[in-house]
């Protein structure tokens, strides 16, 4: 039988073996376990399982003890819970929040974690599974408007910025890399229920002049941006950087650009996945369009898709700052 992670609790068979596809995206959250793991587990308990998944641990490898608790021969039995394995495993890593520390458990020995596990993987390239034609991507520099670089500026010198009627504040460290990121792609979240759109476009403008609508799917983070890509390029495909970087078919598809990333290297490797394909018939052209310092497109990128590492605080900061 076939089953979707939403749908599991309606499995009523009796099964030898359970293969769980895109392990890493259903049942691999840390610290405590989610609904979707309580599911899976009443209907795996005591059988053997693979896990299949490109990136099974691409955020921290600490995702990979939810995971193997699902089986009866996890290599982590010693450790009741994701905070004895952390202790054990860990490396403290905190955030100041309203003036307290938080330990986060996400930051671990990964030579020690995987000394424990490394029999149970099972490698393969796309290639050696026989796909043939990998995505052949270039990055694209999109010049800015002075006027968004004296935002940009106004920003970063004081984290505040106005858009009209709104006024930014940078008051927490997930704010600041957002509302910057957001200047470049001509959009902006002002509040917790409206978003709008901003006199400057540069993206959009530059794919306008530089590509034919009906030949390409654009992908972009952010739900507003993905409305005024809608507007401006109707005959376009238009996806999610996040939610589309998983479980969908790019093989038709001759060019694709990413008008902006997410802040997770688990989504650009799982794009780049989708984007290599059995049924492809030729490489996928991938554009990548970034903007440079005071923006930080150019920082995003480097940071998910070169040095494979999640953009946060200290990325944005080493981006702006040096």
């Amino acid at each position: 039988d076939v089953i979707n992670y939403e749908s599991v609790h309606k499995v009523e068979g009796v099964y030898d073996l359970v293969i769980l596809d895109e392990a890493h995206h259903a049942i691999s959250a840390i610290k405590k376990t989610s609904a979707t793991w309580k599911k899976v587990y009443k209907k795996v308990k005591g059988l053997p399982i693979i896990y299949l998944s490109a990136t099974p641990y691409a955020e921290t490898v600490g995702q990979l003890y939810n995971q193997f608790k699902l089986s009866q021969w996890t290599p982590f039995k010693g450790y009741k819970t994701y905070y004895e394995f952390h202790n054990f495993f860990g490396i403290s890593n905190k955030f100041k929040l309203h003036g307290r520390l938080i330990e986060k458990y996400d930051t671990f020995k990964l030579d020690m974690v995987l000394k424990q596990c490394d029999h149970l993987f099972s490698f393969k390239t796309r290639a050696e599974v026989g796909i043939a034609h990998e995505p052949q991507v270039n990055v694209v520099s999109v010049p800015l408007h002075p006027e968004t670089l004296s935002k940009m500026k106004s920003w970063t010198d004081l984290q505040l910025v106005q858009f009209g009627e709104f006024m930014m504040e940078g008051d927490s460290d997930m704010k600041k890399r957002m509302v910057h990121y957001q200047m470049e792609g001509g959009t902006m979240k002002v509040s917790d229920y409206t978003s709008i759109i901003l006199d400057h476009t540069e993206k959009v403008d530059y794919i306008k002049a530089n590509y034919e609508e009906k030949e390409i799917a654009v992908m972009a983070h952010f739900v507003k941006k993905r409305e005024l890509l809608q507007q401006a390029l109707p005959e376009a495909i238009i996806l999610s950087s996040d939610g589309d970087a998983e479980g969908v078919d790019l093989h038709r598809i001759g060019k694709l650009i990413v008008y902006s990333m997410s802040f997770k290297t688990s989504k650009h490797t799982q794009r780049t996945a989708r984007q290599a394909n059995h049924n492809r018939d030729k490489p996928i052209l991938v554009d990548i369009l970034v903007s440079d310092t005071p923006a930080i497109g150019r920082a995003v990128y480097d940071a998910v898709a070169i040095k494979k590492e999640n953009f946060i605080k200290s990325s944005y900061e080493r981006s702006i700052y040096g």
